[in-house]
């Protein structure tokens, strides 16, 4: 009996498939936890191509899987009994790193079909929201009239869309997708030109409805930024112009869609947080050194008159330092080490995803749900195979 070889490789590697591209569905939290627990599973099943006592030394290693532990290693040498345990959202920050480059050799061979499950789930939600938009016109509230700037299609899509992923997670999906894109066809020619060029304004349109206002500025960032590292890289003239008109033609969409309801949605984001950062600063100052433990960061703004409701610190490295002190200096040290190592190869696809990861991260807590949490640790990981490789 023959055996199809090829076949037998696309469905080894079936379990990792699976959870990219259910990372951005609109599904349970919890089932997305399944999928990542039989992702896991499946590398685990892959053939090893590294000595484990050699592996523990990567320093990349190391940062994750400090930041993993400093809420166990806090409460062991702080003697705090009321927490032994550790922060489960956090687990993939140990687990993922280990797995990946103990298994790299073959991950590395899949990176890019890896990438494509992950945007084809990308596409599925983005469809899966405009369906539901035109159910909800159409059906739901008929005598509704659908307008595309005063910025109630992005409420919809965060507050009404059944299953909905919070706008900062399932945005920065679309604006690492776009990047890529981008990427891969304006400066690695790996995509048609047209067809890349196309689905990356694609991509960019659905952001300005679907995204928060924070990834939809890092992204425009990112595009400008590319496109600059485009002009010294001496490419085309015919390229250059070419992403020159498709970047200001997006740049022109999103202000056109967003100038009505901008400026008043910024400025109710920023006394939302104005009060927050005050609730913040006031409880870090509480225990400095050691923070209050990350089982209490909610509770802890009993401790700011006036404010009643659970604090939610919004911002990744105000979390940390309200949670464990002077252990946010392992979150600055693994984004810095990152940036650094980005820097060091010319390597774009890391580059932005930890500038949109770590700035999305300045104003919302992406770490403290598990939508963020998988995302940053399993793409900043296969980027970094591709480095550590070359």
């Amino acid at each position: 009996m023959s055996v199809n070889f090829s076949a037998f490789l696309r469905w080894r590697y079936v379990g990792i498939y699976l959870f990219a591209f259910a990372m951005p569905l609109p599904i349970p939290l919890r089932l997305t936890a399944g999928f990542f627990v039989l992702m896991l599973i499946n590398v685990l099943l892959l053939t090893g191509d590294s000595k484990i006592p050699a592996l523990l030394k990567d320093k990349f290693l190391l940062i994750f899987f400090s930041f993993f532990a400093i809420d166990f290693i806090r409460s062991i040498f702080f003697f705090d009994p009321t927490f032994l345990g550790f922060k489960e959202v956090k687990l993939a920050f140990a687990l993922i790193p280990f797995l990946f480059l103990w298994k790299r050799r073959e991950l590395l061979m899949i990176r890019k079909t890896v990438f494509i499950f992950f945007l084809l789930g990308v596409l599925t939600y983005i469809c899966y929201a405009w369906l539901y938009a035109m159910y909800f016109y159409t059906i739901k509230f008929p005598h509704y009239s659908i307008t595309l700037t005063d910025g109630y299609l992005n409420y919809l899509f965060d507050y009404h869309l059944p299953g909905s992923i919070h706008e900062a997670y399932i945005g920065s999906y679309i604006a690492f997708g776009a990047i890529v894109v981008y990427i891969c066809t304006i400066i690695q020619k790996k995509v048609s030109f047209r067809l890349g060029l196309g689905f990356v304004i694609f991509l960019s349109m659905n952001l300005f409805y679907i995204g928060s206002k924070s990834v939809v500025f890092l992204f425009i960032l990112l595009l400008l930024f590319t496109t600059v590292y485009l002009y010294f890289e001496k490419l085309s003239d015919r390229i250059f112009r070419s992403a020159i008109i498709a970047v200001g033609a997006i740049v022109m969409f999103g202000v056109i869609l967003m100038v009505t309801w901008l400026p008043s949605s910024i400025k109710s984001s920023i006394e939302k947080r104005a009060v927050i950062y005050d609730c913040v600063a006031r409880v870090a100052t509480i225990n400095p050194w050691i923070g209050v433990g990350y089982q209490d960061v909610r509770s802890s703004s009993r401790f700011c008159i006036g404010y009643e409701e659970e604090l939610m610190t919004h911002n990744i490295f105000f979390s940390e330092l309200v949670a464990n002190g002077l252990g946010v200096v392992v979150l600055v040290v693994l984004a810095v080490y990152l940036l650094y190592v980005a820097f060091s190869a010319r390597d774009l696809v890391l580059g932005s995803l930890v500038f949109l990861c770590v700035g999305v991260g300045m104003v919302e807590d992406v770490f403290n749900r598990q939508w963020g949490v998988f995302f940053f640790v399993f793409f900043t990981t296969l980027a970094y195979l591709s480095i550590k490789k070359t």
